[in-house]
């Protein structure tokens, strides 16, 4: 591999690119350092409900690690595109453009995981570390709850632990105070695209729990995200 994925990951979950770029001990191709950046932009964009700027930027990424001709380098960007999209509860199958065959086996790992197939414990060590949390909490029986307090208190990034919450509810409707978590991360962030899709799952399974004062106030952020979406 020539850069480090769970590295690309952290950048795109919004660590510092140009702190991380400055301490490096050896120098950095400029398609490296072009490519992070415009990840981070993409994911950033994506986030935020700039579609058509993320789209942008992820294919300035891709052209990017294009000059290099590397596989796996284009499948890294792929990857990070499909977990800012499951992170928001997208419906989608992740399809990198690059064949199976081509791809890391940690890559290969990551994209089943987020296609909602947990690896068997061997393989969980190829993922990153917040992720392998995840897979142990589900295979015990855990409560991720508990899972999502204890990222958020080790300081994993934002992005990694509400992609935490969304595998959780790929593999069980996710428990209301894990919604609520995922709400209060996609807030907090400023995240206007995950935040409108959680946002309406807190809504109806507030309601279908008898909760209306829960469901009738996630109603009216709703609609705040809504009325400001439109005003931009």
């Amino acid at each position: 591999m020539l850069f480090n994925f769970t590295l690309l990951i952290r950048l795109g979950a919004g660590v510092a690119v140009a702190a991380l770029l400055g301490c490096a001990q050896a120098p950095v191709a400029q398609w490296q350092g072009a490519s992070v950046q415009a990840s981070h932009r993409g994911v950033q964009a994506y986030l935020v409900g700039m579609g058509q700027v993320a789209d942008i930027e992820f294919e300035n990424a891709r052209r990017a690690v294009g000059s290099t001709a590397n596989l796996e380098a284009v499948a890294h960007i792929e990857l990070l595109q499909c977990a800012a999209r499951i992170a928001s509860l997208e419906p989608l199958v992740c399809t990198p453009s690059v064949d199976a065959a081509y791809m890391s086996q940690a890559q290969l790992v990551y994209l089943n995981y987020l296609n909602a197939m947990l690896p068997v414990e061997a393989k969980a060590a190829l993922l990153p570390a917040a992720q392998r949390k995840v897979v142990l909490a589900l295979r015990n029986g855990v409560s991720m709850e508990a899972v999502v307090r204890d990222m958020q208190t080790s300081n994993d990034q934002p992005l990694s632990t509400l992609l935490a919450c969304a595998i959780a509810n790929q593999h069980q409707a996710a428990p209301l105070a894990v919604v609520g978590q995922a709400v209060d991360i996609a807030s907090a962030q400023g995240w206007r695209k995950p935040l409108l899709a959680w946002l309406s799952v807190q809504r109806n399974l507030a309601l279908e729990q008898g909760n209306t004062s829960l469901s009738a106030e996630a109603q009216q952020r709703i609609d705040l995200l809504v009325l400001t979406a439109a005003a931009r």
